[in-house]
């Protein structure tokens, strides 16, 4: 990580250690079973072959860290990234790179799965920034890794705008967004007075299933979310502590009979409704005809619209999330289907390129 979190100062110097607190705790764990079979064995003979293996065990791990020492593996890596270039340095190695090799500051995640106890895995997403080398992918520089998405965006800019080089942002399916320096901070109306935005509606599109829009007033839609598993699959435990709390004694055959009725009672009441007043792009999620939830954000600040597949852990579903972003706020609208998702986001790019008071 950037020391100090001063990214957009230079020279940004990010430090890794590798290793060492594995050997730290395998060393502790040995040396206190050495020491204890030591005294052990002074009462009990058995307890020699015990002590025989601990003394084994421990001078194979200080045989194994001093080939790791020697060969640099378990030294810190430090980056030091100025405006000339990257320098590299460990215990054994230095190299040096200067910026014009380094393609941009790229923003990519990533979805982890680990085993849990008991089986089964869950999974969780990290967030990268990298400076991304453009020929030797072993020279791209680590900058910043996070479990939260939150201030990910500002940093990246950052970076960014203190190297004086592109930013890039890794999309699905291989897809890579890219922002030149002086492009930074620009929402979507400076792309489309350019003629360079690409992905908005042109307003004369039909919408497809699921999605409701008049042609007289363009600037607001009705989108209908899935039926998606993720629904049910909140929504059932729900059902069962109701049951429950009322002392039913059969719960499946009753979860069973109102899973469907869950499903069709979703399918047909949940949706978000899009519209614009006062320069606000205005996202709200509706059950029937309540507001579960709103989302306001500026037009003239959104820089980015894109679309992501749902996942389940690492498998990915049909439903699509389409994500708007300015600096400081995202909003999404998540179980869409895959045409829906393409029509909002094309929408709601064109509402957001369109001058103000602009149909």
């Amino acid at each position: 990580m950037a020391a100090g979190g001063a990214e957009s100062r230079l020279p940004i110097v990010i430090r890794r250690k590798r290793g060492r607190l594995f050997w730290r705790i395998l060393q502790a764990v040995v040396l206190a079973l050495y020491v204890l079979t030591i005294f052990g064995s002074r009462n009990d003979p058995l307890d020699e072959p015990l002590l025989v293996a601990a003394g084994i065990a421990a001078g194979l791990i200080l045989v194994l860290e001093l080939i790791a020492r020697w060969r640099g593996r378990v030294r810190d890596r430090t980056f030091e990234i100025d405006a000339e270039g990257v320098c590299y340095r460990t215990g054994r190695e230095t190299w040096t790179e200067p910026l014009e090799a380094y393609d941009g500051v790229l923003w990519r995640e990533e979805t982890r799965t680990s085993a849990i106890t008991g089986g089964g895995s869950s999974s969780h997403t990290v967030w990268f920034l990298e400076l991304k080398h453009r020929d030797d992918p072993t020279r791209t520089v680590p900058i910043l890794e996070m479990r939260s998405e939150e201030g990910v965006r500002a940093r990246w800019e950052a970076v960014a705008r203190g190297l004086d080089l592109p930013a890039l942002r890794e999309l699905d399916h291989g897809e890579t967004m890219r922002r030149e320096p002086g492009e930074l901070d620009a929402p979507l109306r400076d792309f489309a007075a350019e003629g360079r935005l690409e992905g908005a509606l042109r307003g004369d599109e039909a919408p497809p299933e699921g999605v409701e829009w008049n042609p007289r007033e363009p600037r607001r839609a009705r989108v209908r979310q899935r039926l998606g598993g993720i629904f049910l699959l909140s929504f059932i435990p729900v059902l069962g502590g109701i049951y429950a709390f009322f002392g039913f004694d059969q719960q499946l055959p009753l979860l069973l009979l109102a899973a469907p009725l869950v499903a069709h009672f979703h399918r047909t009441h949940a949706h978000y409704r899009i519209d614009v007043a006062d320069n606000r792009l205005l996202l709200s999620l509706n059950l029937g005809g309540d507001r579960l939830s709103r989302r306001s954000l500026p037009l003239d600040e959104i820089e980015q619209v894109w679309i992501k597949p749902v996942r389940l852990g690492v498998v990915e579903t049909a439903d699509r999330t389409v994500v708007i972003e300015t600096d400081r706020r995202t909003a999404s609208l998540s179980l869409l289907s895959p045409a829906g998702g393409a029509w909002v986001a094309g929408h709601i790019r064109r509402i957001a390129a369109a001058p103000p008071g602009a149909a």
